[in-house]
């Protein structure tokens, strides 16, 4: 029986070096934003580096380890609540902005996806924004042939600046922009070898890159869209929508920001 990733994240959160987790680059960029709205808002997933933002916050997770295990505990005024993200606990227009660290990623494309965007701008008040760091397919072609030969010339500081490339490139060939994450291990795997062998090849941590394994147990599967069609998507429900950068980071063109205003 496959596994969900979410599972084993969270018993290695600590190992996990951006790009997928938030470097400090993209926390302050997204906490300067949000800093001029005072009232509540709302955090999507339990992102630890979020995890105080704004006067008060409430998190929201489908996966009750993530909030058990990640989140860094509640105060007054921050709290973590397990909830759909399709389906919040929130009246219309309650917050002023509502974030998250590639909350949308995890909603596949066409059907999930567009219901996070219209749900998160229902929550929000009128001028309220959205801001989510989306992980994204290049604007140029990547060929497999491509991301290999970018690993083989030491240039993923990472496993996970490699998995995210790899996602990335998976995703472009998919109609629907998706990739399932135990056929990305299957790929890296069958191009790279195993953990050990592609440490060393690559100076890898080997705990980092034995984390791969995670994914060839996996059932789950993201969306990596074109940063287009994010702002196709998020446009009908927002009143502006536009991408812009997180930071200066490696691999930060994989991972913008999509600020919206309700």
């Amino acid at each position: 029986m496959k596994s969900s990733i979410w599972s084993e994240m969270q018993r290695n959160w600590d190992r996990i070096p951006p790009p997928l987790r938030p470097p400090s680059a993209a926390t302050k960029t997204i906490s300067d934003l949000i800093e001029p709205l005072s009232d509540r808002g709302v955090l999507l997933g339990v992102t630890p580096e979020f995890s105080r933002f704004g006067e008060a916050m409430t998190a929201y997770d489908r996966a009750p380890m993530m909030l058990e295990n990640i989140w860094p505990g509640d105060t007054e005024t921050h709290k973590a609540v397990q909830s759909d993200w399709l389906n919040l606990p929130e009246d219309d227009g309650a917050v002023s902005f509502c974030i998250g660290d590639g909350s949308p990623n995890t909603c596949l494309y066409p059907d999930s996806l567009t219901a996070f965007y219209k749900e998160a701008a229902r929550i929000l008040q009128p001028g309220g924004l959205m801001i989510m760091r989306v992980f994204s397919q290049p604007d140029n072609a990547v060929t497999m042939d491509d991301v290999m030969q970018r690993f083989e010339n030491r240039g993923y500081e990472n496993p996970s600046a490699l998995r995210l490339a790899v996602y990335a490139c998976l995703a472009s060939k998919s109609a629907k922009s998706t990739v399932q994450l135990h056929e990305a291990a299957d790929v890296i795997y069958e191009r790279l070898g195993e953990p050990g062998e592609m440490s060393k090849r690559a100076g890898y941590d080997p705990d980092e890159t034995k984390m791969i394994m995670i994914h060839k147990s996996s059932d789950d599967a993201l969306s990596i869209p074109k940063t287009d069609l994010t702002l196709e998507i998020a446009s009908q429900f927002f009143s502006t929508a536009k991408i812009v950068s997180s930071g200066d980071y490696h691999m930060s063109d994989h991972c913008p920001l999509l600020v919206a205003t309700k």
